[in-house]
């Protein structure tokens, strides 16, 4: 499986098709996708699905997609699990390049056809989740693979983007390969190892999940929270394979619904926050927004609002499921 926004901008993409690689929307699957995929265990091909959708931001496992269990149900197949350790630490979201270092990869089968057909799909769900967590920083601790240039921690602060002594909002910087608060003057640094020091959180994932747990009981408190930014828009134009800028605008994610609406004043979308569990996004740069038909990409006026928006939409999709 490959996403679109992928499939459609690179010049390459011929090869996706020669290995027969399906292209579809994140978070939105058709009928016909779902056809194609049975069609390929029923001829004894391999079927291989990414079900978190998106790379991790700071080291940790995301949720698999709420269906997962359900369509590993109906295939009724062998899976298989691909595990990746240090994948990460080797290529962060949060900055261009490669590292040098020693990833590991499990490959582990989790699920016989028959024990597929014996299980519900809340526990094959459940089984599925915990199979695909991953904590790179945990796993480093046993490891200790020193990365190359692993100290440099530029990009970060578009990710941890509050302070963790103050907690003021957007006030971490990177200054001279520091994060530090432009409020109350907290710094830290990281090793070779990835580990922060000098700071309440060694592990930037730490960090991370504290700003999460924060944002979600500021939304709880508020019944009418909204967030917005303005924003630069670009749109997939399948036929000229690449993004195609429009007007500028303002995206609004409420509780329930997340809209972008242009300059002009034309609603370009409007979808439930149900309709997925985050977003596709480059901290710094931009998020992705896809309803099935047509995908756009908003660049915010405020950077650290790419992965702040998406963090927002991640919290409230945990918030109702209850977590």
């Amino acid at each position: 499986m490959l996403s679109d926004a992928l499939y459609y901008t690179r010049s390459y993409s011929w090869v996706f098709s020669s290995l027969h690689l399906v292209h579809k929307q994140q978070f939105f699957t058709s009928i016909s996708d779902i056809k194609y995929m049975k069609e390929v265990i029923k001829n004894n091909g391999i079927l291989l699905i990414f079900p978190t959708g998106v790379i991790s931001t700071c080291g940790k496992g995301t949720e698999p997609f709420s269906a997962t269990g359900k369509f590993l149900k109906m295939l009724q197949a062998d899976t298989y699990v691909i595990r990746e350790h240090g994948m990460y630490l080797t290529n962060p979201k949060w900055q261009e390049g490669i590292r040098t270092g020693k990833p590991e990869t499990e490959i582990f089968r989790l699920f016989s056809a028959e024990e597929l057909k014996s299980q519900t799909a809340e526990d094959i769900q459940k089984k599925i989740t915990e199979a695909l967590n991953f904590n790179d920083y945990e796993w480093q601790e046993s490891k200790m693979v020193e990365y190359k240039n692993g100290s440099d921690i530029h990009g970060l602060e578009n990710v941890l983007h509050s302070c963790p002594e103050c907690n003021s909002h957007f006030s971490i910087e990177n200054i001279d390969n520091t994060l530090t608060c432009t409020k109350c003057g907290f710094t830290t640094r990281a090793d070779n190892y990835g580990f922060l020091t000098g700071s309440h959180f060694k592990y930037p994932s730490s960090w991370e999940s504290a700003l999460h747990n924060s944002l979600k009981t500021s939304i709880r408190q508020d019944p009418g929270f909204s967030y917005s930014s303005k924003v630069s828009i670009t749109r997939l134009d399948k036929k000229q394979r690449k993004f195609v800028k429009m007007e500028d605008g303002t995206a609004t994610v409420t509780m329930e619904r997340i809209k972008v609406k242009l300059v002009s004043g034309a609603e370009i979308y409007n979808e439930s926050t149900s309709s997925f569990p985050t977003l596709p996004m480059v901290p710094g740069s931009y998020f992705e927004l896809q309803d099935g038909k047509s995908i756009f990409r908003c660049f915010p006026e405020e950077k650290k609002d790419a992965a702040y928006i998406t963090d927002i939409v991640m919290c409230i999709s945990e918030i109702k499921k209850g977590m």
